[in-house]
């Protein structure tokens, strides 16, 4: 999902755990590490990091959100 979210450029709010806002953002860059790989060559520790830069929110951006948060959803199933 994330992939997805960078390559469209989509924008997002991002809050803290502790619920402080700290504005709108966009996904610029993903890199992933795999480590201590098995016999199958699987990792179990797979280690990622997203770098954002801060945007101003689009016009709408809040039914892209939801959208966005409704197909994560419909993943879990």
């Amino acid at each position: 999902m994330a992939h997805g979210m960078r390559k469209a450029g989509t924008r997002f709010p991002l809050q803290r755990g502790d619920e402080v806002r700290l504005g709108w953002y966009a996904i610029v860059n993903i890199s992933e590490k795999h480590s201590h790989l098995g016999r199958d060559g699987v990792g179990f520790v797979v280690k990622h990091s997203i770098s954002m830069i801060k945007v101003q929110p689009d016009a709408g951006a809040g039914q892209q959100i939801i959208l966005g948060l409704l197909s994560m959803f419909s993943l879990l199933r």
